[in-house]
């Protein structure tokens, strides 16, 4: 488990990613819509550090702007 989060130009991005042991590399991406576009370069970087196991990564973002519910 690891979490990261960023301030980038009055956003906020929250980065978490959880892994489970397994047999084979599997990576599941949750992602804001604008991100889809990153997701197979990032299963690329991904690979470079995990060989196996399941591999959760959640990523949200906030503008500053955002009104609280």
């Amino acid at each position: 488990y690891g979490a990261r989060n960023a301030k980038i130009s009055g956003t906020e991005i929250s980065v978490v990613v959880k892994s489970v042991n397994g047999r084979f590399l599997e990576t599941r991406f949750h992602l804001p819509k604008e991100f889809f576009k990153l997701e197979s370069q990032m299963k690329k970087i991904l690979s470079q550090y995990f060989h196996r196991g399941t591999v959760d990564v959640f990523v949200h973002k906030r503008s500053a702007g955002s009104a609280h519910v």
